[in-house]
């Protein structure tokens, strides 16, 4: 079978190995700053790996953007493209409720910052000398951010931002979102995709749906595995930088996982809140509730 497959389509798939560069760019310069010793060559791998991650988040947010605007086009305007049957009324219905939820997940993953709180003191061995943060155990300094995250998970080269107490729920429901919405991408649009190995030559549409089944699944593999890493590490509530970080410096040691599901359960609600009927919307948990891996929000 010959397949005319034009330039674009080549050009389109290698976006998606480029952000996988960038987030394993981002795995290799955050433990090459664990592996510096203090000292100057400290303080030059955190400035070296900040200025980095800063440039690899807006570049990662325009590739993002960019897919997201094109994959939208290809599944509602092309695989979508007889809006007058029910069956594709109801898809563009169902598609556009869970993109909605997607992207306002998305969105406050991006904008909201879990920074510590500052503080004027500077004797206190628990202040940031840095930026003068108050610091706890599950507190960290993110050299790309340049402030103290409270509860930090890990600096997210996807959204620009770090992972903290107040996102952590966002960024978990923006990956959810994204497995469920290629999920039915690749159900709206297997039918369509297998129908073209019985074309010799392709046209511009055919080309725009190959490569937008090929784009959903490879988001929904990579997607699936962040969630998976998400839902173990909330579960257990630990983080990933404190799994890097044990792995890192006590290679033969294991961080403490929960032991029973009463412990699953707290730590899942400290991160989306203790009524389980919002735990699928984007909205923020009450201020109240246990953040610190043993203790309250400040």
């Amino acid at each position: 079978m010959v397949v005319v497959v034009p330039a674009c389509l080549l050009g389109a798939v290698a976006a998606l190995p480029f952000l996988g560069a960038l987030i394993s760019r981002d795995c290799w310069c955050y433990q090459k700053v664990l592996s510096a010793v203090e000292g100057p060559d400290k303080a030059q791998a955190n400035i070296d790996s900040g200025l980095e991650r800063r440039r690899r988040g807006w570049t990662a947010l325009i590739l993002i953007g960019g897919l997201f605007v094109w994959q939208y086009f290809v599944f509602v305007f092309i695989v979508e493209m007889d809006w007058t049957t029910v069956s594709a009324r109801m898809s563009l219905l169902w598609y556009h409720c869970v993109l909605t939820l997607q992207l306002l997940s998305y969105v406050r993953a991006v904008r909201t910052v879990s920074a510590a709180p500052k503080t004027r003191s500077s004797d206190d061995p628990n202040v940031c000398q840095r930026c003068s943060s108050f610091r706890t155990k599950t507190t960290h300094h993110c050299i790309a951010c340049q402030t103290c995250i409270k509860d930090m998970d890990h600096h997210c080269v996807l959204i620009h931002n770090c992972v903290g107490v107040r996102n952590r729920k966002f960024f978990v429901l923006a990956l959810a979102y994204t497995v469920l919405t290629s999920c039915f991408i690749l159900a709206r649009s297997t039918t369509r995709f297998w129908r073209l190995t019985d074309t010799s030559v392709w046209g511009l549409e055919d080309c725009h749906v190959c490569l937008g089944y090929v784009v959903a699944v490879f988001v929904c593999i990579g997607a699936s595995v962040l969630l998976a890493v998400q839902a173990f590490t909330v579960a257990h509530g630990i983080g990933t930088l404190d799994c890097l970080q044990w792995a890192i410096n006590y290679p033969y040691c294991k961080p403490a996982l929960a032991q029973s599901s009463a412990e699953i359960m707290a730590n899942v609600r400290s991160v989306f809140g203790a009524n389980w009927l919002f735990w699928m919307l984007p909205v923020a948990r009450p201020p109240d509730l246990p953040t610190e891996r043993g203790g309250k929000e400040d």
